[in-house]
């Protein structure tokens, strides 16, 4: 059998495929180390490093949601995410459900579209405050949920003001220690 692929290595030629010249199975004769079937790492380490520094260098996309609570009443927080997706940022809304607590919307960016969403979360039995809001852009890094996050909580305070402070549950009283006097 003539140019089955069961070079040697120890052919002259310099073409690729199966002839005289390449390792043997359309490899470069630099693959292989002598040994039949041994690739050589040589390539692999020069491109390993490389490889790295631009997987750390890549900024990493918003895989985690971003959530933010807040005091104000549940009508006035859904309220200003809805004007601030749809009216300062100028975003479409493609679903909303107020009573679940919910709406897609497409994050525009350069000229492409990123389908988002915010949650609106009843927390009342939580210290943190009555409403969590919860934004997620998939697609996006991290701090632009952040970043809308950070606009909601600067137009609820501009628009209500301050929140109330967190309600204290009233503490039961001990009960008073019991006397020694038993009569």
């Amino acid at each position: 059998m003539t140019g089955a692929g069961t070079g040697t290595g120890t052919g002259t030629g310099t073409g690729a495929g199966t002839g005289p010249g390449t390792g043997g199975g359309g490899f470069p004769r630099y693959f292989w180390t002598g040994r039949r079937g041994s690739v050589a790492w040589a390539p692999m380490k020069l491109w390993a490093p490389i490889l790295m520094t631009i997987a750390l260098l890549t900024p990493a996309t918003g895989q985690a949601k971003k959530s933010e609570d807040f005091r104000h009443n549940y009508a006035q927080v859904w309220g200003a995410a809805i004007r601030l997706i749809r009216v300062d940022q100028g975003y479409p809304i493609k679903d909303r459900d107020q009573e679940v607590g919910y709406f897609l919307f497409d994050y525009r960016d350069d000229g492409r579209m990123y389908p988002g969403s915010v949650e609106l979360v009843r927390i009342e039995d939580q210290g943190g405050g009555p409403i969590r809001a919860v934004i997620q852009i998939p697609a996006m890094p991290s701090y632009i949920e952040r970043m809308l996050l950070d606009k909601l909580k600067r137009k609820l305070t501009d628009e209500y003001g301050e929140p109330p402070p967190p309600s204290k549950k009233p503490e039961e009283e001990p009960a008073p220690p019991p006397s020694d006097e038993q009569e």
